[in-house]
């Protein structure tokens, strides 16, 4: 149910509490805070443990929103929280990277590109570890689906099998 998970989410909200837990910033706070959500992933094989990891990490997180920003804390922000959860921590068998529905593995990338813009891609897991395989090896291949090759940077880089417009990170949940 998320233990490690936990922890790595604790300390990530620790170190976005000491920079942003200021009264004066606490949009900061809430911003960083999210982005701490949107950078931890999961598969777990029993569909019960998935919700009781998402819902453990929504509450460590929403006591820390709640300490940090008080009044100003709201339930656009906690929404956008269980949306990004729901895409992060998922059901399924990494060994044969499938979901519990028999549907590959799919993550989604959030990334912050300015201000509260982020921009979100999707990957298929399956390719992100060929990427990992290729990299370690070193080795060129002709060609392998979902990936292209730059030569400039002499690395592997997944192809997303999804893109997203670059979206106010309060509005995430509209996308589907």
């Amino acid at each position: 149910n998320g233990n490690f998970l936990v922890e790595i989410l604790r300390r990530k909200l620790g170190s976005a509490r000491k920079k942003y837990g200021r009264p004066l910033l606490r949009a900061d706070f809430e911003r960083a805070s999210v982005q701490a959500v949107m950078s931890i992933y999961g598969v777990e094989l029993l569909a019960d443990n998935t919700e009781a990891c998402r819902e453990r990490l929504f509450d460590i997180w929403n006591d820390a929103y709640c300490k940090v920003c008080g009044a100003d804390a709201n339930e656009q922000c906690r929404n956008v929280v269980k949306y990004i959860l729901s895409k992060n921590i998922l059901c399924g068998d990494a060994l044969n990277m499938k979901q519990a529905d028999g549907s590959p593995i799919i993550f989604a990338e959030w990334s912050f590109i300015g201000g509260s813009l982020v921009k979100r891609r999707n990957f298929e897991f399956a390719t992100l570890l060929k990427v990992s395989e290729q990299a370690r090896s070193g080795q060129i291949p002709l060609e392998v689906q979902g990936v292209d090759y730059d030569e400039a940077k002499r690395e592997f880089i997944p192809k997303s099998v999804e893109e997203y417009p670059p979206t106010d990170y309060r509005r995430l949940c509209e996308h589907g």
